[in-house]
């Protein structure tokens, strides 16, 4: 779902400060309830992260190039919560 709504340069660019207002579902990800913290131990190399304040069309390009569809949301190696393909799909539909 995530590769159709977005163009594959997505992948490319490594400044996407100039198409973040354009998310429809950043502010809709931004209001959901905060999950319990869990200590965990991130290994980089295998799982793919992303900070809590990472905006919306930066994971679904963390997806895209890791090929997940999921990915750990931490704030200094801890865990806050899981994105999943799952949940974009969901807040886009509900939008």
């Amino acid at each position: 779902m995530i590769r159709i709504c977005l163009p594959e340069y997505i992948t490319w660019m490594e400044d996407l400060s100039a198409i973040l207002d354009f998310q429809p579902f950043a502010e809709i990800l931004l209001r959901e309830k905060d999950m319990p913290v869990v200590e965990i131990s991130i290994l980089a190399d295998r799982y793919a992260t992303v900070e809590e304040t990472t905006p919306a069309i930066q994971v679904a390009k963390v997806m895209m190039r890791r090929d997940v569809q999921r990915v750990l949301v931490v704030r200094e190696n801890r865990l806050l919560g899981i994105i999943t393909i799952q949940d974009f799909i969901n807040k886009v539909m509900r939008a």
